[in-house]
């Protein structure tokens, strides 16, 4: 129930962002866009998945932590519907991307990519709060943005960690790397699969 209040929450505040900024479309000319198909999908490549604007050389450094968190954010979003439902059903994971080789591959390539943003994360901070180029300015929103995109990651692979623990034959054990990373400096700690289990059921 905590699950659904919870998911129905936060898309319905996702949703009434996009339909805010998706309204100025509707009074806007219309405009040719089939014109130049190849054109146009060349564009799409370079700009929106190469984003090679934020690469030019007045902005490289944050260009790059831009770079790391938007292609870190599209590897990751599997991963993020697959909690999603795993908050339905334990074990819930996209077609073929349970214990298989396409599955496991996923999960390396998910956590490789979880340090990605981590590290885009601490860049564009750093470069936010103390390098301070001329032409940033120093903004309250972006700043938590960062943090929250960080903490998601932080809280992502504490589940992985915790989740090893109290399943430590999960088949994601043997690619996630930086989940098992987690679980060894949990269990370091002090950390078991008893303790676990009693703050989940006190949750």
């Amino acid at each position: 129930m905590a699950m659904s209040i919870l998911l129905f929450v936060s898309l319905s505040g996702f949703l009434t962002s996009v339909v805010r900024r998706f309204l100025p479309l509707l009074v806007m000319e219309p405009d040719i866009r089939w014109d130049d198909i190849k054109g146009r999908g060349i564009g799409i490549f370079k700009y929106f998945f190469g984003q090679i604007r934020f690469l030019r050389p007045f902005e490289r450094v944050h260009g790059i932590a831009h770079v790391m968190i938007f292609w870190g954010a599209l590897v990751v979003t599997l991963s993020t519907i697959q909690m999603v439902g795993r908050g339905f059903v334990p074990d819930f994971h996209l077609p073929g991307f349970g214990p298989t080789k396409i599955g496991l591959s996923y999960i390396f390539l998910k956590d490789l990519f979880s340090l990605f943003i981590i590290a885009g994360c601490v860049i564009a901070f750093c470069n936010r709060v103390f390098l301070r180029p001329a032409r940033m300015i120093l903004s309250l929103e972006a700043l938590i943005i960062l943090i929250w995109i960080f903490s998601m990651m932080m809280m992502d692979l504490l589940y992985e960690g915790t989740l090893f623990i109290l399943s430590p034959e999960h088949p994601e054990s043997r690619a996630a790397f930086l989940g098992m990373a987690i679980k060894n400096l949990l269990v370091a700690m002090g950390l078991t699969a008893e303790s676990v289990s009693y703050t989940h059921l006190r949750a």
